[in-house]
């Protein structure tokens, strides 16, 4: 079951809904939720695609990097930005089009992640984009558990670094509802790394990234200290600031 899709009046943004999960109700353990979001990943179907709202949300922080080189700009969802012209909306901006390095200068970094079976994919977002890419070294854990990985990023020409200062975070998860609560794999990897991304890049945008049966209404995913929220998400319907 997809979630519904509502449109903006202000800028024509596909904006997801929560989707509605019978075999959700308030008081499961996370265990028992992941169990849940496992299964529903595995009968999702065919690999969904975000690309195209991943790249809305990079040319979004793109074009507000430009306006602090001081041109024109106008008010979008609350930010500002600059390169649509008043009949056009951020959504008519494609992911071929994102940040261009000859209209911004220097593009800052960002985190991806590849895709597992039933996850958000972004690859053609990530492969096109023209920024520096981090992806987690989960990414090339090959079967150890989360709980024995570093907290580390590595790039695709090799590089290797504990703190990457990044603009926008793309991160998987199992679940998220809408104020932000994210489900990851257990481990607490993403929040150990996350918490660190923003200690080195206070201003950063982190987007959970989930196929829209998994982006639930608030109150049905268990909350714990060590928890970090999101600040938005992107499905395969469109995506959201919280």
């Amino acid at each position: 079951m997809s979630a519904e899709t509502s449109k903006s009046s202000a800028s024509d943004i596909p904006v997801p809904e929560p989707t509605q999960l019978p075999q959700l109700k308030e008081g499961l353990s996370k265990r028992e939720l992941r169990a849940i979001m496992r299964k529903i990943r595995r009968d999702t179907g065919p690999a969904l695609d975000g690309s195209k709202y991943a790249a809305e949300v990079w040319s979004l922080f793109s074009a507000v990097s430009r306006s602090v080189k001081g041109t024109e700009t106008r008010s979008v969802e609350g930010a500002e930005t600059e390169g649509v012209q008043a009949d056009e909306s951020v959504s008519d901006v494609t992911w071929q089009q994102s940040a261009a390095p000859s209209e911004i200068g220097k593009i800052p970094a960002l985190i991806g992640y590849d895709a597992l079976p039933g996850e958000l994919s972004l690859r053609e977002f990530l492969s096109a984009v023209d920024a520096r890419v981090w992806l987690p070294v989960i990414s090339a854990a090959n079967g150890r558990p989360l709980t024995e990985l570093p907290v580390g990023f590595v790039s695709e020409g090799g590089d290797e670094t504990l703190a990457v200062e990044a603009a926008v975070v793309f991160a998987p998860a199992l679940a998220v509802d809408e104020v932000g609560v994210r489900l990851g794999q257990g481990g607490g990897w993403y929040d150990r790394a996350l918490r660190e991304v923003r200690r080195h890049s206070p201003g950063v945008l982190v987007f959970a990234c989930v196929p829209s049966n998994v982006y639930v209404r608030a109150g049905l995913l268990p909350e714990e200290e060590h928890d970090i929220r999101v600040d938005g998400v992107i499905t395969e319907t469109g995506w959201r600031l919280f």
